[in-house]
């Protein structure tokens, strides 16, 4: 079960992020000059190909055809799903971008049955149930929020949620005959092929990249080199557990558990007051209880392992 206690890092890392983007996208590229956060996250994969190379060696090019092409795939797919959220990102506060991130376990738990033979059961499901319960609860002070929230912000984040639980099947399927290192060398291939695709596709992308550069603070663009380096660091970490446990268990933890350490980011920088804009963190009774029903969650999917579903 030491799968268990490596997905609860990720949540952690991914939550750090989240706090860096609404400084990034809101402070920094209002207008969405998504060519300028994109050319970082090509870097970035730049490095996780040269560490995958280095980890898997020689090996790296001794796989087979089928595996490394799902491999690839998964980084198309890790790197589609920045569109949409980037763009919904800088017009919506993240507590109502995020937690649409909730139904990335429901698709994964029918998608990982149909694709890997993951068998989910009856406690398993309402663990799932409870952490999107949870999840949402606890981002929105009115479910309402939820449900009245504009048709772009569903269409845009269902077409997220689905690029990466397509990610990560593409990923679980190629690491049945690959090394780690091995997937993760393809899926930086495909993640930096992808990007270059994207460059061509819109040149305009290369003049925001010179203008966001020229304009943007030093202290800023240091921010998204940290902000690129800890979300590949969670993305790795996640999939490392991905390959050891049911992927709609491991996704279920990283989004029941990321809310808290949202919570206690939110709390550390309150003091920070107007540099993350007027927002101020309400820590509620209902807020904790929603909380704790994600955790309550986690729980359950975490006991549904022992159950003899996996």
């Amino acid at each position: 079960m030491d799968w268990f206690f490596i997905a609860l890092i990720p949540p952690a890392l991914y939550a750090l992020t989240n706090l860096l983007d609404v400084v990034l996208i809101r402070r920094v590229v209002r207008d969405v000059k998504m060519g300028a956060l994109i050319v970082f996250t090509g870097v970035a994969y730049a490095g996780l190909l040269g560490v995958s190379w280095y980890a898997a060696g020689a090996t790296v090019f001794s796989v087979p055809f089928q595996s490394a092409m799902l491999a690839i795939a998964a980084g198309i797919f890790w790197v589609i799903f920045l569109i949409p959220y980037y763009r919904m990102m800088a017009v919506h506060e993240p507590d109502i971008v995020v937690p649409f991130f909730a139904f990335i376990p429901i698709y994964l738990a029918i998608a990982g049955t149909i694709f890997l033979g993951e068998y989910i059961d009856a406690l398993g499901y309402a663990g799932i149930f409870l952490v999107f319960t949870g999840v949402i609860g606890a981002s929105l002070e009115r479910w309402s929020l939820f449900f009245r929230a504009p048709f772009s912000l569903w269409a845009e984040m269902f077409m997220a949620s689905l690029s990466i639980t397509a990610g990560i099947i593409a990923f679980k399927m190629a690491g049945e005959l690959l090394s780690y290192w091995q997937s993760s060398f393809y899926m930086a291939l495909g993640g930096i092929g992808t990007v270059v695709f994207l460059f061509v596709l819109r040149p305009l992308y290369v003049g925001q990249v010179v203008e966001v550069i020229g304009r943007v603070p030093r202290l800023y663009l240091a921010i998204n080199i940290v902000n690129e380096v800890v979300d590949q660091t969670a993305g790795a970490v996640l999939r490392y557990a991905l390959l050891l446990g049911p992927a709609a268990v491991v996704q279920a933890i990283n989004v029941g558990v990321q809310p808290l350490y949202m919570l206690v980011g939110w709390a550390i920088l309150a003091p920070l007051g107007g540099f993350y804009g007027n927002r101020k963190m309400r820590v509620t009774f209902r807020r904790f209880a929603y909380l704790g029903l994600a955790a309550g969650g986690v729980i359950l999917v975490y006991m549904h392992t022992f159950a003899g579903a996996w």
